[in-house]
């Protein structure tokens, strides 16, 4: 009984492993073409400076007020 038990778990291991990297295999492929398909805009440095980032925010304790951060100033 074992033995059986024991060629039982060996095939479905290697089944799992065949199934796993046929289907590897495929997602790559696709993702191949994904990226191909695509096209990706680039942007001066003058736009990427004139680009304004908000951060984090802070309510105060009593909870009326909040802080929020940013680089408006080019700082």
């Amino acid at each position: 009984m074992k033995k059986a038990l024991k060629l039982a778990c060996i095939t479905c291991a290697v089944s799992l492993a065949l199934a796993g990297c046929n289907q590897s295999n495929s997602l790559v492929s696709s993702t191949v073409k994904t990226e191909q398909a695509q096209q990706v805009k680039t942007y001066d440095a003058k736009t990427f400076f004139d680009t304004t980032s908000i951060m984090g925010s802070s309510f105060s304790p009593s909870g009326d007020k909040v802080l929020v951060s940013s680089d408006e100033s080019g700082i």
